[in-house]
C-alpha cells in the first residue's frame, strides 16, 4: 500500500534537518479541507477563545498552538517545547483588540519510556504559565471541557472531528477546519484535512465539543492526531495548575 509522508507541524520543526515523519497508508478519502481563518480580534467572541499561539521570543514566530484547560495551564505537542524554555516561549491571549502576553513557569513533557508500550504515540506537553498582573490565564474565557474515557472509546473511523489553531503562515488568525476520521492504529488517527505549520498542538473536538487528542503533524491532504488514553487523562489532571 502506498504511503504519505506527514511532518510535524510546528514551525520550528520546519526549520530544522531531522524532522520526525510519520508514515501512514493512503486514506480513501484524498479531498482535505482548507480551513476558515478568524482574525486575531475576533477570536475571544468565538468558542475558540481558549485555544491560543505559543511564540517564540527570539523571533515572535508562533512554534506552535495550545489549548487551555485549567486556571494557569494549556496543553501542547512535546515537538513545539522540545529544545526550549521556560525563557524562550511565552503564550498570547487574545482579547478583542488586545493581546495579552503570559510568561511561562514550568514546562511539564509526557516521558513516553515511563509508561508502557500503549502509551507510545503521545506528543504532549503541559505548560503552566504566570499569572499576569493577578489574573489566570483562563479569567472570563470559555474553555473546552476534556472528554472521558467512555466518549473517546467511541471514536472510529468516519468519525467526525474538529480542530483550530494558528497556522503560521496566517499568523495572527487562527484557523479552524472539519475532517472525518479515516484510519485508526493504536491511539493515532488520520483524517482527511491538512494540519499546517503551527497547528501542532491544536486540540482535536468531538461533536460534544470536548477534546479527545491533539494535532501533531500533517501534510497538504491529511492530519495526523493522538487520542488520549486514561493514563494521559491522569497524567495531564494531575498537572493542572
Amino acid at each position: 500500500m502506498l504511503g504519505v509522508s506527514l511532518v510535524q507541524c510546528s514551525n520550528k520543526s520546519l526549520n530544522q534537518q531531522n524532522n520526525t515523519q510519520i508514515v501512514t497508508p493512503s486514506t480513501t478519502n484524498n479531498s482535505a479541507s482548507t480551513g476558515t481563518l478568524i482574525d486575531a480580534s475576533e477570536v475571544s467572541s468565538s468558542k475558540y477563545q481558549s485555544i491560543v499561539p505559543i511564540i517564540s521570543k527570539s523571533n515572535d514566530i508562533f512554534n506552535g498552538t495550545g489549548v487551555i484547560i485549567g486556571p494557569n495551564t494549556l496543553l501542547t505537542n512535546r515537538h513545539v517545547t522540545e529544545g526550549e524554555t521556560k525563557d524562550t516561549l511565552y503564550v498570547s491571549l487574545n482579547k478583542g483588540n488586545e493581546t495579552i502576553n503570559f510568561d511561562i513557569e514550568n514546562i511539564i513533557t509526557f516521558i513516553q519510556e515511563n509508561y508502557d508500550y500503549n502509551q507510545t504515540n503521545v506528543d504532549l506537553s503541559i505548560i503552566q504559565v504566570k499569572p499576569k498582573d493577578g489574573k489566570n490565564l483562563y479569567d472570563g474565557l470559555e474553555t473546552f471541557k476534556l472528554a472521558t474515557l467512555d466518549e473517546i472509546k467511541k471514536v472510529e473511523n468516519k468519525t467526525q472531528i474538529e480542530f483550530a489553531g494558528y497556522p503560521g503562515e496566517s499568523q495572527p488568525k487562527l484557523s479552524y477546519d472539519k475532517g472525518q476520521i479515516d484510519l485508526i492504529e493504536s491511539n493515532l488517527i488520520w483524517f482527511n484535512s491538512s494540519v499546517k505549520p503551527g497547528q501542532s498542538g491544536s486540540p482535536i473536538l468531538n461533536s460534544n465539543n470536548e477534546i479527545i487528542g491533539l494535532c501533531n503533524a500533517g501534510s497538504e491532504k491529511d492530519g495526523v492526531g493522538f487520542l488520549f488514553t486514561q493514563v494521559v487523562l491522569d497524567f495531564i489532571n494531575n498537572n493542572i495548575k
